[in-house]
């Protein structure tokens, strides 16, 4: 990295930030995600964590360390936000920790409004659910987080030359910072200047382990990867996973085919600028 690069001109550049997304080598028309085929193992309909992944925990403290700062733009998205819950794992194949969030909101548009079509198609998710990996160095740095940049297609952001900042953690920056996207309740990554806020001023933060099968048994995964969902290290290589979303299905597709096309930079997602 040249000694002369500032990182603000590093981000822009488009190399530390992935505003096209990460690679979309996960083909929407690839054949149906199924117990069958994802290698996971069940307990009734709720998927099991991937062998790999060596310990599961949620300690609060842990996940507050390296919790994402949100920039909120409004009094009423604050008080549609329900929370933001987490998990951290190790895994046997990799050399980072992942702690992974998810931020539960009300109110999300269809696809169909990302693609230019207007008011067609649903235009309120009951409990939407947005995430964010942030990937853990063994010295407690950030080695890059990953989150949902609209309709759950992954971007990533560098750890060291990312929008991240110091606050838990003495002399390691191991937040970052994020712009939610209203009403889709997706991210983009703030602006320099913006510090972001903790979402424990006005809404929960907790463990995801003790919430999500409730939500696998309430249908807020019925569309989502359960290799997603329940591996975050699937996000972690460069040709890693792509988007959320289930294998053969219409969101999916839409992902790759309407979305990534239409909208394939960071700054196309900033409908509040």
């Amino acid at each position: 990295m040249p000694d002369d690069l500032g990182r603000r001109e590093f981000l822009t550049s488009g190399v530390a930030t992935t505003p096209a997304f990460l690679g979309l080598d996960w083909g929407p028309l690839a054949e149906n995600e199924s117990p069958d085929t994802n290698d996971l193992e069940y307990d009734g309909d709720i998927p099991k964590f991937p062998d790999h992944i060596t310990e599961v925990r949620d300690d609060i403290t842990e996940l507050e360390n390296y919790q994402p700062r949100l920039e909120i733009a409004t009094q009423q998205a604050r008080d549609d936000m329900q929370g933001m819950f987490g998990w951290s794992a190790d895994s046997s194949e990799h050399d980072v920790t992942a702690h992974y969030y998810w931020v539960r909101s009300y109110t999300q548009r269809s696809i169909l409004s990302y693609a230019g079509f207007g008011n067609v198609g649903p235009e309120r998710h009951y409990l939407d659910h947005e995430p964010i990996i942030v990937f853990e160095n063994p010295d407690g740095t950030v080695a890059k987080t990953v989150q949902s940049g609209g309709h759950h297609l992954a971007f990533a952001i560098d750890g060291e030359w990312g929008n991240l900042i110091e606050d838990r953690v003495a002399d390691r920056r191991t937040h970052v910072v994020l712009r939610q996207i209203r009403p889709w309740n997706h991210f983009v990554e703030a602006e320099a200047t913006a510090d972001g806020e903790w979402v424990q001023g006005f809404a929960d933060f907790g463990s995801w382990l003790a919430e999500y099968e409730s939500w696998y048994r309430n249908g807020r995964y019925d569309k989502s990867s359960d290799v997603a969902v329940m591996d975050p290290f699937a996000f972690y290589p460069p040709d890693g996973r792509s988007y959320w979303w289930r294998e053969g299905t219409w969101d999916a597709w839409a992902a790759q085919a309407i979305y990534s096309r239409r909208l394939p930079t960071a700054d196309s997602l900033r409908y509040e600028d």
